[in-house]
């Protein structure tokens, strides 16, 4: 009997849901299914041991349903005698909160009285993790918040009978692989590799992700559970992210020996980290002189590995150190290894975001002092921020440094200032800049032809908008398809669909494709418009790309 509750509390929602509707036991049994995907539990074991400690009354013995009933009656009972402290801090997963008895429980899990088998009126509502969990519902209470939650549940009505939304969501099933799988791990049993496999689940970067992230949150082991993904789920492969995560994994255990081989292992073959591999560091760097020993530690190490794992960590470390505004740690790593336009850069872009502008252009003086001149990437960095901020005198005079040390604006430079004056309403001065960059040979790039249409459009100047397409088209005919697609799509937004529609013909006459998403919705505003002769013509004109697709 015991073994057979265990099965069937895992496996009963896909034969119990057929038989819900008309039958109170069955609706009992419904909501025992919804209960077991809130809550999981790690083994049948654990279930049994639960049945056993709620000592069911002999009448029960011979029901499954019962039987199983009363085993949860007592779990929920056992849980509402205690308050969220006893649970642990949650995990990054959201939602999820571990217990001390090997249970998960979702924020929308529901818990009520089972003393009665037949309890088909209890009432079930999420509840808050900041109150006690278990909270018994009265009927009268039910009645109110029955009343509250029905202007917003859509409600079907059918020859005099009504049906009403289920009030209450499904958990995730990602969320609960995931944290099967973390329980797994911190169980650290011996054949943690046969169980995972018998899940028989394929994971996702983005699941893996989830699961280091959790263990390294909690500081478990997650060497095992790196190798046994490393061989049965081929989608790690070279993902930067993965391998720093297990770095980071080891820095919070302390295993710095492993952390090494696995660094050398990833410059040999030719993989990179990110500043994920050094989040370990983040709770040390406030204190002094001891973070600093940290730090230098970690630089040895990338020394060790050689290759792509030092050339990559030291730019991810003082990029983590930069973000998290711990400039005096990322300059003494420049210090430790060397003093670098790309390492200056992160400096200048981190100074900049905190609106330190005054520090950010003082930069520029300590790179000349230790001869490491600024490339245009520096200046790009401050003049972006600068116009970004409104603070264009100080851009005009950052443009005129740039010219007497000798660097050269590059397609980004004039980009932003193409983009700030387009934002401002200022294409006449746009215009001039576009014109210097035809006379030294720069091609703009597609998103500062976006920047001009917009503008355009941002003034209510719709026929230059459609001149500079077609300018550009004769001069730069590689942006076209672009250019034209976004006009389509301007001329939309305004309502204008029938102009839409002849810029679109006027690409496919030229041989350009029109971007699909912009094609569809015009042919959908034509065809709401009751143009359905416009519609046909403009899907005939578009079928020619689809016949030449088929033909090559």
């Amino acid at each position: 009997m015991q073994q057979a509750c265990a099965r069937r509390i895992m496996g009963w929602k896909s034969r119990v849901f057929a038989r819900v509707s008309g039958n109170s036991e069955a609706l009992n049994l419904y909501t025992l299914c919804y209960l077991q995907s809130s809550l999981f539990i790690p083994s049948h074991k654990t279930l049994i041991s639960i049945i056993n400690l709620s000592s069911p009354p002999s009448s029960t013995r011979r029901n499954p349903a019962l039987y199983l009933s009363h085993a949860l009656g007592y779990l929920f009972r056992s849980i509402s005698t205690s308050s969220v402290t006893s649970f642990s801090s949650p995990s990054p997963l959201t939602g999820v909160f571990v217990s001390n008895n090997d249970f998960r429980i979702t924020n929308k899990c529901v818990a009520t009285d089972f003393d009665s088998p037949s309890s088909v009126n209890s009432v079930y509502r999420p509840f808050s993790t900041s109150s006690s969990l278990g909270t018994h519902v009265s009927r009268e209470e039910s009645n109110r918040e029955k009343s509250n939650r029905s202007g917003g549940m859509k409600s079907h009505s059918r020859g005099g009978s009504v049906k009403r939304r289920t009030p209450f969501n499904k958990p995730n099933v990602n969320q609960l692989i995931v944290a099967e799988i973390i329980e797994l791990i911190k169980g650290g049993e011996d054949n943690i590799e046969v169980r995972l496999d018998q899940l028989g689940v394929e994971l996702s970067i983005a699941l893996i992700s989830d699961i280091l992230q959790a263990l390294n949150h909690d500081g478990v082991p997650a060497s095992r559970f790196f190798d046994w993904v490393r061989n049965t789920q081929p989608v790690i492969g070279r993902n930067a992210e993965i391998w720093s995560l297990l770095v980071d994994n080891l820095g919070r255990l302390e295993d710095y020996e492993s952390m090494v081989l696995v660094l050398k292992s990833l410059s040999q073959k030719g993989i990179c980290i990110t500043e994920k591999a050094f989040a370990f560091l983040l709770p040390l760097c406030s204190y002094g002189d001891s973070a600093r020993s940290s730090v230098k530690l970690v630089v040895e190490m990338l020394e060790k590995a050689g290759g792509s794992c030092r050339n990559s960590g030291i730019y991810a470390l003082i990029k983590m150190l930069c973000s998290s505004n711990y400039f005096g740690l990322a300059i003494f790593v420049m210090e430790e290894r060397a003093r670098k336009a790309s390492y200056y850069n992160l400096l200048i872009w981190a100074k900049c975001r905190s609106g330190s502008f005054q520090e950010a252009r003082d930069l520029f003086d300590e790179m000349v002092k230790y001869g490491c001149n600024p490339d245009a990437n520096s200046f790009n960095y401050l003049l972006g921020s600068l116009c970004k901020n409104g603070r264009i005198p100080e851009a005009c005079n950052l443009l005129q440094l740039m010219k007497e040390w000798g660097f050269y604006p590059d397609a980004i430079t004039f980009e932003i200032i193409v983009h700030h004056a387009c934002r401002v309403g200022r294409l006449d001065f746009a215009i001039e800049f576009l014109n210097q960059m035809r006379s030294i040979g720069l091609e703009p790039r597609l998103t500062t032809h976006a920047a001009f249409i917009k503008g355009y459009f941002q003034t209510g100047r719709f026929q230059e908008a459609y001149k500079y397409v077609v300018d550009m088209h004769a001069k730069y005919g590689c942006s076209s398809n672009m250019n034209y697609s976004l006009l389509a799509s301007l001329h939309l937004k305004e309502g204008k669909v029938v102009d839409a529609r002849e810029i679109l013909v006027e690409m496919i006459e030229k041989g350009f494709r029109p971007n699909f998403p912009v094609y569809m919705k015009v042919m959908k505003s034509l065809y709401k418009l009751g143009k359905g002769y416009l519609v046909a013509d403009l899907k005939d004109r578009f079928s020619k790309f689809n016949s030449s697709k088929e033909v090559g």
